[in-house]
């Protein structure tokens, strides 16, 4: 099943994750289709000074709820 969180705001990751969010703290959930390319944007995140930074993984094992 495809589809994202509800309230999910849907955001193409730039070079260093500053062109997201601008307060460091705020917590930030990360997922992609299989996981791969949210672990990368995890790790760029947390390398770049977000404090609050959780990887879901895939949304294809996502178990939540998810809209279309």
């Amino acid at each position: 099943m495809a589809g994202r969180r509800p309230s999910a705001i849907s955001r193409t990751f730039g070079k260093d994750g500053a062109d997201m969010v601008e307060n460091t703290e705020v917590p930030i959930y990360v997922y992609c289709a299989s996981g791969v390319r949210s672990a990368m944007a995890a790790k760029k995140l947390e390398n770049n000074g977000f404090a609050n930074v959780t990887n879901i993984g895939g949304i294809h094992s996502y178990k939540g709820e998810l809209e279309k």
